[in-house]
């Protein structure tokens, strides 16, 4: 586990599965509780990060696969939409 598996914001946390690299688990910051949405993906995911806006209800994610596709969703709503392909980094 790397700084790259790991994003934090003002309400949650999230982490990609050691166990399962293709899904990335949600907690509430507050209760320290796992979210009942995780973020599944087709492929292994190698590094993601959250926005900081101040709306929980906007909070987006944004993470990197293995074939180095990037995408975007919604963290409480998931719809994965790719928005690049082949990058190197954020």
């Amino acid at each position: 586990m790397n700084k790259r598996h790991l994003s934090l914001s003002s309400d949650v946390l999230a982490l990609i599965d050691p166990s399962n690299p293709k899904i990335v688990r949600i907690f509430d910051i507050i209760s320290g509780k796992a979210s009942n949405v995780n973020i599944e993906h087709s492929t292994e995911i190698i590094e993601m990060e959250l926005n900081q806006v101040e709306m929980s209800s906007e909070r987006k994610m944004c993470f990197i696969d293995n074939n180095r596709d990037m995408f975007l969703t919604m963290v409480h709503k998931p719809e994965i939409l790719k928005i690049s392909n082949v990058v190197d980094s954020f």
